[in-house]
């Protein structure tokens, strides 16, 4: 006890280790006015009573190690003065009540350990405030409750099951809308079909006679140079009935054409020449 409040006189102190030796006694209160006291390690001696509070005045308290002792009592709930406390450790000790939510106020704090003692009630929810932590035991006390989320969350819920007229619902609606796209890709192919039908077109003209041959003229049919080659000659009766052409000359066959400004070619079946050349030797 002597030599506990004699260094409590070494304001200057800024580490006190006296751990695993045969002192014993009481905390002397006067250890809180160390003012530069950074690390207090008492762990392994047979001291008893309580934890003063007054260690709380120890600002630059990093390290606090009481553990292996016959403390008891509770935990000072102002131990959340001690804003860069690092460690704590008071495990085996004889301390009771319950853990103060206080303790989730030291935000810097790493390590923790209040095992094997007399502890009861439930962990605080401040302790999830504690993002720090990397050690947290407090086996073997009294504890009891359920664990409890972290301030500003929600407890995890299971994911809700859908009924079977819901599934129903939603396999019909993608057969639906399958459907609806294939419809729409049907209809997209089938006008870009007839666009290039529509390619073909039919030019009323003056029958004409022409002084190099024997060849009159009923009808031109145009066609776009964009038009495809099977299309200009296989489908020409088609495209002529849908430009309601009844009275042309001649069948599909071998065709001539020419190409003149525009980039436009003009086609006439030889057997429209050959009826052109008959009428012209009448």
């Amino acid at each position: 006890m002597e030599v506990f409040t004699e260094l409590a006189d070494l304001k200057s102190l800024s580490v006190i280790r006296l751990g695993n030796n045969l002192l014993g006694g009481t905390i002397p209160a006067e250890l809180g006015s160390i003012e530069w006291l950074a690390v207090l390690d008492l762990h392994g001696l047979t001291l008893f009573g309580e934890i003063p509070y007054e260690i709380s005045n120890c600002k630059l308290l990093l390290q606090l190690d009481l553990s292996g002792n016959l403390l008891e009592g509770e935990i000072p709930q102002n131990l959340y003065n001690l804003s860069n406390l690092v460690y704590l450790d008071l495990h085996h000790n004889q301390l009771n009540e319950s853990i103060p939510s206080t303790i989730g106020n030291l935000s810097n704090l790493h390590f923790l350990d209040l095992s094997q003692n007399l502890l009861s009630g439930s962990i605080p929810v401040a302790l999830g405030d504690l993002q720090n932590l990397t050690h947290f035991n407090v086996s073997y006390n009294l504890l009891s409750g359920s664990f409890m989320p972290a301030r500003g969350t929600t407890p995890a819920k299971g994911k809700p099951k859908l009924s079977a007229s819901a599934i129903v619902a939603i396999v019909a609606a993608a057969v639906i809308l399958t459907g609806v796209c294939l419809i729409t890709i049907i209809n997209m192919k089938a006008r870009r079909r007839r666009r290039r039908e529509d390619e073909a077109f039919v030019v009323e003209s003056t029958p004409l006679a022409s002084t190099d041959s024997n060849v009159i003229i009923g009808k031109l049919v145009l066609f776009s140079k964009t038009l495809p080659q099977n299309m200009r000659t296989g489908r020409l009766v088609q495209s002529l009935a849908r430009q309601g052409v009844s009275d042309w000359w001649g069948t599909i066959g071998s065709v001539y054409r020419t190409s003149f400004e525009g980039g436009v070619g003009h086609f006439c079946s030889e057997e429209a020449r050959d009826i052109g050349a008959n009428q012209k030797s009448r």
